[in-house]
């Protein structure tokens, strides 16, 4: 079971992060490591800094979290109902392996990108 992301604090660094970037831009902002004008602006520490991103990150990628149900809708419109029983257990194998990779991504993309590979 996926654990609950940690609970964003109102009018926190966290919630600016969530509510201002992408699950990219947030991903690179852990990779690029702590900006030193934004801990200024919003007096934190780097392991303060670095949290508000992971916490923000987390509930991004909670929030926008496609079921395998809505994929597999995808693949019944463009395909048909007979395609999705046939292909049903090896689409939902693949659909979380490519999830775990690119967390956040529409039903479309996940249906497509499946589609193609």
């Amino acid at each position: 079971m996926e654990k609950e992301p940690r609970k964003i604090e109102d009018g926190s660094f966290a919630e600016a992060c969530y509510n201002q970037n992408t699950i990219e831009d947030l991903k690179d902002a852990l990779k690029d490591g702590p900006d030193r004008r934004e801990m200024r602006e919003w007096n934190l520490s780097e392991s303060e800094y670095m949290e508000q991103i992971e916490i923000a990150l987390e509930n991004l990628i909670n929030d926008k979290m496609v079921t395998f149900d809505e994929v597999l809708q995808e693949w019944e419109d463009e395909f048909g109902e007979k395609y999705v029983i046939k292909n049903k257990s090896k689409l939902e194998k693949d659909f979380e392996k490519l999830q775990k990779k690119y967390p956040g991504q529409s039903a479309f993309w996940y249906a497509d990108t499946l589609m193609n590979n």
